[in-house]
């Protein structure tokens, strides 16, 4: 297939070359001029004079941003991707003919010239390493090996030669030290003069070139207007060496057919081989077997291509295949053509009633049996069934003169008869419909019927296509019977009707437009020339290329290049899903391990395949589209049919295998979207054990089946089936063996009361060691511990108030006398009739024992179960909340006595009056309570920065830059007439930033940005430790904030564009261009605008500097601006840019337009405009692009960049 991309009108092209990444094809003209076209947009990058002469050469380094060239000036010009000379190569004395850069690691590149000799050069050192010096004549072409230290090189004395060059390794100056020596010493390169040499040519030689699948085969192209295919016979070489003085090069094939000199010849990935020639032709031949393809001539890529002057034909001098895709391009007298080829793909159909496979090669219908064994498939030997006519076609889209057009569709509506075949010449589409075996004689007279589209099926006689007359496009419905008048009909449809779906049901086709599908049924008789009214319609923005429905009809698949769309018999969309990489086929299947379609098991799960990956996708009832992928594949596969775990399809060589695959996966997924309940436990059980990653969990928990999704975690993944069981509430499949912190075990123990687990909450509860808030648990539910759990903690506040909350006096006594409170004890044990055990003085231990809260339990009839609890959760977060560590010490022991407690140094309890306090003292202590206790700068400096990362202070670098602030905010706190405060207030926020603009507007750039820049910092600071801020102040706040960044950021820009190097125009305009249309303030926005319009003007970017101009007179004629002395000076240089608008051609190719000014988001890291999402600092907000994820941010160097 043969596809033209476009035709580049330039002078001569000599040569070409591809961009290895970037969509550039690099020409060099015969006039001396090189020209770098995107093919992507179709607009020219630049072009330049590179010689004075004319520039026969030109290759692009594969990693590095260099490209070389050559002339007829003799000197080789090394180049970057900026156009500036990097250096200049002299040597040579004659014409240039081609240059190479090396394709591995070394640095070095590979010239031919007319002065009989090839030449290497180390194009890091700029020396000369080697001369291959033996060529009688011109040598045309030097092309390295593709992996190997071998130069082959073609001449016009008709011989081919290849030499070992791998000696340059360690001799050539490779290393600096090498490098410096023979600067140094001035020592002599190498020259090689010993090549195993070819001779079969009747005429010089003019290219040369390596199989890219052989490491020792060659192609050569020659004035005898023929192609060679040599084999390197390498001899026995000695270590290190790859030829020995044996080596010999033998011819294995001649492609011939050219009628004038052979330019040049390649070889393409795709196991085909091209020549051109200067007879006007390029002729594509099958690499493995040299059968000629066709031919390609100017015309045939541009119908409208217009001669050079002087010139009676085209002729092709030069061609060349992206090293990636499957592009390209060839130079001819009047410019360039860019185009596409790949292999034709092959012609079948699948019968699903007879079990067949029907295949079109070489122009013969063969069939191959599938046979079904259990869930394996097998394949038959092709039976072949009849010869198929040879149909010719003038020059079409691929070749001239007369070619044999090749088969492209065969629908079967028998067995096989009647079948029809489609035919394609490249600009017209035809078929051929054969009734019975005598269609097939040569003898028979034969019907070709021209088309707009593929012919479809609309029951087991009848078929239907598209007719376009001058009347407008018609619906034909014919039957096929080997009666010559068989019936048949002619509807008016759309204009716009573009193809034609077969139904599922006889009598029910699909018609594509523009912009609708459109469901007609034809089952009655229909009189010709009556309209066909529509069943049912919907629109469609989609350009279909074929379609397929499900074996009952129920769904209809469409799809186009790269996107596929499934709607159901109402033509509702269900499903949809788009590939990056082209789709080459579908079908329908039923899949999964031992199943059977049923009334509850539909086949309607579509297997559709890429160039690269074989997938699946299928439509919910209930939930939207399942979608995955089976399996990778290594070559383009053509799909027939799909049955449980096999697969039928073709390959590009016509055979017809069957692939077999891990079927649990897709059969699980088309469970769950059918909704049946049996497969999905019998795929679940399949797949126990087996580790599928997280991909399938991911894709049905977004289609909202988590039960699902957790039996398909991998056990070796604990973590993420612990995160699933709780996002489900699934507590119970928790492991109470995994190590958790107690907050851990709390914060579940919470999750299990709300969700009514009371029973799960205990057990959390009891690994929490948290016997506090177990009682409490089992208090409110009113079934109170009878004694505490073993080895729930030894925290004496927590132990007390458990014991407290069981009501059990033994338990209390029990608690108090293991913390040595035998005093307290002793009481309670007196008070209610309780043994009291001997205790000696002193062999107890003491502790002391913090104030606690006293609680007021919930009383709830009933006992400890699992049932929903709903008021439970917000007592025990109260009860969290108000806990007092042990260590933490009492101040008085009159705040000891007054809390209601004993004092741990008394023997015995002491009553003491305490007067009650007074209003005003309530209101102080409250207020210094509140002031003290809960303030941020009454803790440590390390409590306060790990606060700070709540607001998105999280660099590296953020504990630096905020250590002296936090220092004199905790000092400053200890003042007990201040009070704790934030080291940087607001109202000094905003002052500081009015002085920066100040700064700013002066001119002091350097001085405003630093200003700025530390003021960000404080600001962001102020935000987070500012509790006292009001609703309209933290507003004036954030802000505050937010034009600091933008400030900050854009005077970065600025400060990047004067570090630009003076070549790279291009940056230098992007970003003088991003700083004059950041969203700074007017008088800014004008300044920065006349600062930059006049060198944007200058570097290139015409239309950029015409809208700046623009927008500055705009801004000039506001009320503030219009008298500002700074500003009037440049209204005359922007009224002369804008006048240039009606002649504005933009020299520079910028990423952006002039009209997307007001919309460009600027990266603060890179400084380039943000195409798509864009990422966030966590502390500032500033922009940034995707592939500054996770690091710093240098706009305040206290956050870091997130999505």
């Amino acid at each position: 297939m043969l596809f033209s991309v476009a035709n580049i009108p330039t002078a001569r092209v000599k040569c070409v070359a591809f961009h290895p990444q970037k969509p550039w094809a690099f020409l060099s003209c015969h006039d001396g001029s090189v020209s770098i076209w995107d093919y992507v947009v179709g607009a020219l990058v630049y072009r330049f004079q590179a010689h004075a002469s004319p520039v026969r050469a030109i290759d692009v380094h594969p990693t590095q941003p260099l490209f070389v060239t050559g002339g007829d000036d003799g000197v080789v010009k090394l180049w970057s991707l900026d156009r500036a000379l990097v250096y200049t190569f002299t040597g040579h004395t004659d014409y240039v003919r081609s240059v190479f850069f090396h394709p591995g690691h070394h640095p070095y590149l590979v010239s031919s010239s007319d002065d009989g000799t090839a030449r290497i050069w180390n194009w890091q050192s700029r020396q000369r390493v080697a001369d291959l010096i033996g060529h009688r004549d011109i040598v045309m072409c030097a092309r390295w090996h593709p992996t190997e230290e071998l130069v082959a090189t073609a001449s016009l004395d008709g011989t081919l030669r290849v030499w070992d060059v791998s000696p340059i390794n360690s001799r050539g100056a490779v290393g600096k030290v090498q490098q410096l020596a023979m600067q140094v010493l001035a020592l002599p390169h190498m020259v090689l003069t010993e090549a195993a040499v070819g001779a079969g040519h009747s005429s010089g030689l003019n290219w040369v070139s390596w199989a890219l699948d052989e490491r020792n085969v060659l192609l050569t192209a020659s004035d005898d207007h023929k192609c060679k295919i040599w084999r390197l016979a390498r001899g026995t070489p000695r270590p290190g060496a790859l030829l020995d003085n044996t080596a010999s090069l033998f011819c294995t094939a001649t492609l011939s057919g050219h009628m004038n000199h052979v330019s040049t010849v390649e070889q393409s990935t795709k196991n085909m081989i091209v020549s051109a020639s200067i007879d006007g032709k390029m002729r594509v031949y099958e690499a493995k077997n040299h059968v000629f393809v066709g031919e390609i001539g100017v015309r045939d890529l541009d119908p409208l291509a217009e001669l050079a002057s002087g010139c009676s034909s085209y002729r092709w001098w030069c061609l060349r295949e992206h090293p990636t895709s499957i592009l390209w391009a060839a130079g001819h007298d009047s410019g360039l053509c860019l185009f596409a080829m790949q292999p034709e793909a092959p012609v079948g159909a699948y019968d699903p009633h007879t079990h067949r496979c029907y295949v079109v090669e070489k122009n013969r219908l063969s069939f191959v049996p599938v046979t079904e064994e259990g869930d394996k498939a097998t394949v038959g030997k092709a039976r072949p069934i009849t010869q198929l006519f040879k149909h010719t076609v003038s020059a079409g889209g691929f070749g001239a003169g007369k070619i044999l057009a090749p088969p492209k569709e065969l629908l079967i509506l028998g067995d096989p008869y009647p079948f029809v075949v489609t035919y394609h010449d490249g600009g017209a589409m035809f078929f051929v419909p054969y009734c019975d075996p005598k269609d097939a004689s040569l003898k028979s007279p034969r019907e070709v019927i021209p088309t707009m589209c593929s012919p479809i099926r609309v029951d087991s006689t009848r078929i239907a296509w598209l007719e376009r007359v001058k009347d407008g496009v018609f619906l034909v419905i014919s039957v096929l019977s080997t009666d010559k008048n068989s019936p048949r009909t002619r509807h008016p449809v759309s204009v716009t009707a573009q193809h034609l779906v077969a139904g599922g049901q006889a009598g029910r086709i699909y018609l594509t437009e523009d912009s609708r599908i459109v469901s007609l049924d034809v089952f009655s008789k229909l009189s010709d020339g009556a309209p066909l009214t529509a069943v049912v319609e919907t629109a469609s923005t989609s350009h279909t290329t074929s379609g397929l429905p499900s074996k009952d009809g129920l769904l209809l698949a469409l799809r186009d290049e790269h996107s596929i769309f499934i709607y159901d018999d109402k033509l509702s969309l269900v499903a949809s899903i788009t590939s990056r990489a082209p789709i080459t086929s579908m079908c329908w299947g039923m899949m999964g391990r031992g199943l059977e379609e049923t009334e509850g098991r539909k086949a309607h799960t579509l297997l559709y395949a890429t160039k690269t990956h074989l997938c699946y996708l299928i439509p919910g009832s209930n939930t939207g589209a399942l979608h995955g992928t089976i399996s990778s594949v290594n070559e383009p596969l053509y799909l027939m049919a799909g049955f449980r775990q096999c697969l039928c399809y073709m390959d590009t060589s016509d055979d017809v295998q069957i692939l077999e695959f891990d079927s649990r996966v897709v059969g699980l997924m088309q469970a769950v979207a059918q909704g049946n309940e049996e497969d999905c436990v019998t795929m679940l059980r399949r797949l126990r054990g087996v580790d599928v990653g997280l991909a399938l969990a991911s894709r049905l928990l977004e289609t909202g089946h988590p039960d699902v999704a957790f039996h398909t975690v991998p056990h070796s993944l604990p973590e993420v089936r612990e995160y699933l069981s709780v996002s489900m509430g699934h507590l119970d499949r928790l492991d109470l063996n995994v190590s958790r912190s107690p907050d851990e075990w709390i914060q579940l123990s919470i999750l299990a009361i709300g969700l009514g687990q009371g029973i799960l909450a205990a057990d959390f509860l009891k690994k929490a060691k948290r016997a506090d808030l177990l009682a409490f648990l089992h208090s409110v539910h009113n079934a109170p511990l009878e004694e505490l759990p073993d080895d729930v903690g030894d925290d004496p506040n927590q132990l007390l108030n458990a014991a407290l909350l069981t009501g059990n006096p033994e338990v209390i006594r029990d608690v108090l006398l293991r913390f040595g409170l035998t005093t307290p004890a002793r009481i309670l044990a007196d008070a209610h009739g309780l043994s009291f055990p001997n205790i000696t003085q002193g062999t107890q231990p003491t502790m002391k024992i913090s104030v606690g809260k006293a609680l007021k339990p919930i009383k709830r009839t009933g006992s400890l179960r699992n049932y929903t609890i709903t008021h439970v959760e917000n007592a025990l977060d109260e009860l969290l909340s108000h806990d007092v560590p042990i260590d933490e010490p009492h101040t008085t022991e009159a705040e000891i006595k007054s809390a209601g407690v004993w004092d741990e140094s008394e023997s015995d309890p002491v009553e003491e009056s305490v007067a009650p306090p007074t209003e005003s003292q309530r209101q102080e202590t409250q207020s210094t309570v509140a002031s003290k206790k809960g303030h941020l700068f009454h803790r440590s400096s390390d409590e306060v920065f790990e606060f700070l990362t709540r607001f998105g202070i999280r660099s590296k670098n953020a504990r630096k830059l905020l250590e002296p602030r936090v220092k004199e905010a905790i000092e400053s706190s200890q003042d007990e007439s201040q009070g704790p405060c934030s080291s940087v207030r607001f109202t000094d926020v905003i002052q500081a930033f009015e002085d920066s603009i100040d700064v700013l507007t002066a001119g002091e750039f350097d001085q405003a940005r630093e200003k700025m820049s530390s003021l960000l910092r404080d600001a962001i600071f102020c935000r987070a430790t500012s509790q006292d801020l009001g609703e309209e102040e933290r507003e004036e706040l954030c802000q505050t904030i937010k034009m600091l960044v933008t400030y900050v950021a854009a005077l970065q820009c600025d400060g990047a564009r004067q570090t630009v190097d003076s070549g790279d125009r291009g940056r230098a305009a992007e970003l003088a261009i991003l700083f004059a249309t950041r969203r700074l303030r007017p008088l800014h926005i004008a300044l920065a605008i006349k600062k930059v319009m006049a060198k944007v003007r200058r570097l290139g970017a015409r239309s950029h500097a015409v809208a700046l101009a623009e927008r500055y007179l705009d801004l000039v004629e506001l009320p503030d601006l219009r008298e500002n002395s700074n500003l009037t000076s440049g209204i005359a240089k922007a009224k002369s840019l804008r006048d240039e608008k009606a002649d504005v051609s933009d020299e520079l190719l910028l990423s952006f337009s002039f009209e997307e000014h007001d919309r460009l988001e600027m990266c603060s890291m890179t400084f380039v405009p943000i195409k798509g999402a864009a990422i966030y600092c966590t502390a500032c907000g500033a922009p940034a692009t995707k592939a500054c994820m996770s690091s710093e941010c240098p706009v305040c160097h206290l956050g870091i960049f997130e999505a």
